[in-house]
């Protein structure tokens, strides 16, 4: 006696359904819990307001970007592509930013890109390599 092809059928499908959401739960992935970043407190500092850009390759286990001694914002298990409104303290027609963030050990050395827009000036951007799993640099902006 030989078996009804539908009896073949049905196994091979089940079989092939179960590989099938093994293999997209392996792909997938899960996103990795993210912390709300943050801004610095506002006060009524001067400044330009200014919309910062940050995008690494590599997600940071945190990363904070300063201006002098004022944190203009820090956040941590921020994402790949963040973005944060600030006041920019301008000297004159610049800013220099202090940017620092840390990565889990066996990161490669990472891009991370500075893009700021001041109200009434012209978008300027800047990219900064890390070196091992942290970065701590300084970005130098001027407009004209």
């Amino acid at each position: 006696m030989t078996s009804s092809p539908l009896r073949q059928f049905f196994p091979a499908l089940a079989g092939a359904v179960l590989l099938g959401l093994a293999l997209y739960k392996m792909t997938s992935g899960t996103p990795a819990e993210q912390a709300v970043p943050h801004p610095a407190q506002e006060t009524a500092a001067p400044g330009v307001p200014t919309v910062i850009t940050v995008k690494c390759a590599h997600r940071p286990r945190n990363i904070s970007i300063a201006s002098g001694d004022a944190v203009l914002w820090k956040a941590e298990n921020p994402g790949l592509h963040e973005e944060v409104e600030c006041r920019l303290p301008l000297k004159g027609s610049s800013a220099t930013l202090t940017v620092s963030a840390q990565w889990p050990e066996g990161t490669p050395d990472t891009p991370v890109t500075l893009e700021l827009e001041p109200e009434g000036r012209q978008a300027a951007s800047a990219t900064q390599w890390s070196f091992g799993p942290s970065l701590n640099d300084t970005y130098s902006f001027s407009w004209k």
